[in-house]
């Protein structure tokens, strides 16, 4: 399968972003793959790329380099160690990539910082944002910061919601406020908590918030993060007031 049978259209192709058409490169490359042993040489695809296009052939195998290096970044492919001029194969991990789906996917679990977000809601959040499930990602982290607002407020069952965070975070007698905080700055904790939760806890709700990309949704949960990482603090702080 050439790359203009999956996609004939030059001008589209074109106006792909160069993420986007590197999962579509994946069938193709591995078709011609198939037939040489698992491997591609990147300068011969390209030929044939320029030569399959017309007068559109220069622009689009550009675009097609350019989105084959972004399967390299990404971990897809690699240079085959074995041969020299540019043969490529694919890595472990692009072995199980056989579709632009697929690839979205992997490319997904490059851009997800583990190390950087808190532990907890990287517990809650990987195994849907990986699977592209970002609406139910941003959800579970959301949930879990509730979850450890009840907690560490010792609020019972009945307790839920907005009205939760904003009980939890009344400057004057929240038990999650911190005393030695000034004024302003406590009522600015409990508009941080109420807002991020009122806003982002129920996505598919608020027609304002979309999630049609993995770092809009990292951009969310990465505020998730951030406000677990302020409960963690004040559960600190709460022992050192005992």
């Amino acid at each position: 399968m050439k790359l203009q049978d999956a996609l004939p259209d030059a001008q589209a192709i074109l106006d792909m972003a160069p993420e986007a058409l590197a999962g579509h490169l994946v069938g193709p490359i591995r078709k011609e793959m198939a037939g040489n042993n698992g491997k591609l040489n990147r300068q011969s695809f390209l030929i044939g790329v320029t030569q399959d296009f017309g007068n559109k052939g220069g622009e689009v195998a550009l675009a097609v380099a350019t989105a084959w290096q972004y399967l390299v970044i990404s971990g897809v492919m690699v240079e085959d160690p074995t041969q020299l001029n540019a043969w490529y194969v694919f890595t472990a991990r692009g072995r199980a990539v056989e579709s632009a789906e697929d690839f979205r996917r992997a490319d997904a679990i490059r851009l997800y910082p583990k190390a950087l977000l808190n532990p907890y809601i990287v517990q809650k959040t990987f195994d849907e944002f990986v699977a592209g499930d970002y609406e139910s990602a941003v959800f579970k982290a959301f949930k879990a910061v509730e979850v450890a607002v009840r907690q560490i407020g010792e609020f019972s069952d009945a307790d839920y919601g907005l009205p939760l965070i904003a009980k939890a975070f009344n400057p004057d007698n929240g038990p999650l406020t911190l005393r030695d905080e000034q004024p302003a700055e406590r009522e600015a904790v409990r508009n941080l908590f109420c807002g991020a939760y009122g806003l982002y806890r129920n996505p598919a709700g608020h027609r304002i918030v979309s999630y049609n990309s993995p770092a809009r949704a990292l951009e969310v949960i990465g505020l998730a993060s951030l406000l677990m990482r302020r409960l963690e603090d004040v559960q600190d702080a709460l022992r050192e007031y005992q």
